[in-house]
């Protein structure tokens, strides 16, 4: 998996581990090596940019201004 987060900084690396963690349904701190072991390349690689887009949306989501309510 470092293969194909390498370029990562240590906080996104933090952040791609939480996630990871966080869609296998395992506990803060738990590895998830067994797991991603049994996956095959291609369904890993799929899984990885799957973890990836899914930390992008939350990054977007967190970092859109709030419009302001408009009452009628």
């Amino acid at each position: 998996m470092l293969g194909l987060i390498g370029q990562l900084s240590s906080i996104e690396k933090e952040e791609f581990k939480r996630e990871v963690q966080n869609q296998l349904g395992l506990a803060p701190g738990q590895d998830c090596d067994t797991i991603c072991g049994a996956m095959g390349d291609e369904e890993f690689r799929e899984f990885v940019e799957y973890v990836k887009e899914a930390l992008l949306r939350k990054k977007r989501r967190f970092m859109t201004e709030l419009q302001p309510a408009v009452y009628a």
